[in-house]
């Protein structure tokens, strides 16, 4: 066969590849089966937290006035969804958002208006763990039914992402909550492609087809998510075909190349999954600085890497994951892994055989369990010990908010250094607040180097939230940056890529965004099963 005509061959193949990818015969049942991580979930109201397994419920129900881009998280990729447009004033203090008209929520409980949009944010105000995100917003306006305007106290230039299919960017129907009130958890009302239908506790959800969803009738007639905390059983449920995909695999190298070896579909996303150790310095002798810097020294981060795998893992030294906007890699300080140094320090601090931490309560989800385990092998080196107690995920969720654990390994991605910073290490965040997101460390609210001084970074995180210039803008991350390291409340350990696997016959109709775990798998009108 001669180059030409072989040339002309492919490029007749790459003509047809879409025809013939759109002619693929579909599975005669398309209930899709997903093996959810965890055990159960808390509820399916984006008020609250809702968890790993809980997000892409979330996601299949409900929308935002905008969506992320399936292959781009960017924000100038970001898409349409409940506003059809939008523009910003030149000062970047007012948005005015354009509503779709005839979005319907579920349940029949009308169509979506601009009170709703008004409603679903404004009521993050009473206590939501997503409600520090909205700072920004000084008032919001309904000027017609299909008209919303946000009237900033500061420029924000991650607004966007505030209002998209995102922690507290879901709008949810206004008449709906008001009726159903804390049944509105297990009974939630969206305009998603498809609704709530039944939660039976720890077993699975279920969600049905949104016949009149806007964007056109899914061509799945439903989701089951099945609790399937355990990975061997969720893994063992993809070979047989009991399930068709997950909301997380295993994230170790070998588990990847071996269900990749038999024709399982292993997708890699993102390095945004942060693992961070953080040092509740409320506990003695946690809140002393020397302490815990000892404790930065006894750990090991390519421990961390090599037991999940080098490809899949890699060292963060910065609360800002690497690639992330306005993270650093240089000028920080290490702390490098040196017995000897943790060692001094621990004599130095009054501790010269060490301590015992007491009770650390744990997910059992290997997520959480492991890095644990980790850590509590490589400080029994200088002496310093600690009981794991694993519990149920969603028990676990509880008591890490309760202040119980000195010491706390927490993975949590997040789309913008903004949230990052103002969920982790802002002082409102610091758990047991009317305000408590997730800062465990309580930054912000103690003395951490014993100089009689409160330390934080408040006031740097505020200040970039508003700057609308990228240089003083990420000026002000790195400074923010460099003080956590120094005054040491967490100890970031590595950034993990995020695995979530599928069968060959799912189509999820879009390609999973590689660089971001929060832009993974999504549930969606496209998504078809294929004959198998």
């Amino acid at each position: 066969m001669t180059k030409k005509i072989l040339l002309i061959l492919v490029g007749i193949g790459f003509l047809l590849l879409p025809v013939i990818a759109f002619s693929e015969e579909l599975a005669q049942e398309q209930i899709l089966k997903v093996g959810s991580c965890d055990d159960d979930i808390m509820g399916l109201d984006p008020y609250y937290f809702v968890g790993t397994s809980g997000e892409p419920m979330l996601r299949a129900i409900y929308e935002g006035l905008v969506r992320f881009n399936f292959g781009n998280i960017a924000l100038d990729k970001t898409e349409p969804a409940i506003s059809e447009s939008w523009e910003v004033s030149p000062d970047g203090l007012l948005w005015t958002f354009h509503l779709r008209k005839g979005v319907q929520f579920h349940q029949g409980y009308g169509e979506c208006t601009a009170e709703d949009v008004k409603f679903s944010i404004e009521r993050l105000d009473g206590g939501s763990p997503q409600h520090a995100d909205y700072q920004t917003i000084e008032d919001i306006t309904c000027v017609d039914p299909y008209t919303v305007e946000f009237k900033m106290n500061g420029v924000d230039p991650f607004f966007l992402y505030k209002v998209g299919n995102y922690h507290g960017g879901y709008v949810v129907s206004k008449k709906a909550v008001e009726e159903k009130g804390e049944g509105f958890r297990s009974s939630p009302v969206g305009t998603g492609p498809f609704e709530f239908s039944e939660w039976i506790a720890k077993e699975k959800v279920v969600l049905v087809r949104n016949d009149n969803y806007w964007r056109g009738k899914p061509i799945l007639e439903g989701i089951e998510f099945l609790f399937m905390p355990d990975p061997n059983t969720r893994t063992l449920g993809l070979e047989s075909g009991q399930i068709d995909t997950t909301t997380e695999g295993v994230d170790e190298e070998q588990w990847v190349s071996s269900e990749r070896a038999k024709g399982i579909i292993v997708d890699t996303l993102g390095f945004d999954m942060p693992m961070i150790l953080y040092f509740n310095m409320t506990v003695k002798p946690l809140d002393d600085i020397r302490v815990r810097m000892a404790l930065a020294y006894a750990t090991s981060r390519q421990d961390f890497i090599d037991y999940n795998g080098p490809s899949l893992n890699r060292a963060m030294i910065s609360p800002l994951p690497p690639g992330m906007y306005g993270s650093i890699s240089e000028g920080l300080p290490l702390y490098e892994y040196d017995l000897a140094k943790a060692k001094l320090l621990l004599a130095k601090a009054g501790y010269p055989n060490g301590f015992d931490l007491g009770r650390v309560y744990s997910s059992v989800r290997p997520l959480y369990l492991d890095p644990l385990e980790i850590l509590q092998a490589q400080w029994a080196k200088v002496g310093v010990t600690f009981e794991i107690e694993p519990v149920a995920h969603e028990a676990y969720h509880a008591l890490v908010r309760q202040d119980l654990n000195a010491i706390v390994c927490y993975p949590g991605p997040r789309a913008t250094p903004d949230m990052v910073f103002t969920q982790y290490l802002h002082s409102n965040a610091v758990v047991g607040k009317e305000t408590a997101i997730t800062n465990f460390s309580h930054y912000g609210d103690v003395d951490c180097d014993g100089d009689g001084t409160i330390d934080g970074v408040d006031e740097y995180i505020e200040k970039a939230r508003v700057e609308m210039n990228p240089e003083r803008q990420k000026a002000l991350y790195a400074i923010a940056q460099l003080q956590v390291l120094l005054d040491l409340p967490i100890y970031p350990i590595h950034s993990m890529a995020v695995t979530q696997a599928r069968n060959s016959w799912v189509d999820l109709g879009h390609e999973p965004y590689e660089q971001s775990w929060i832009n993974g798998y999504a549930y969606t009108e496209k998504t078809r099963i294929l004959k198998h």
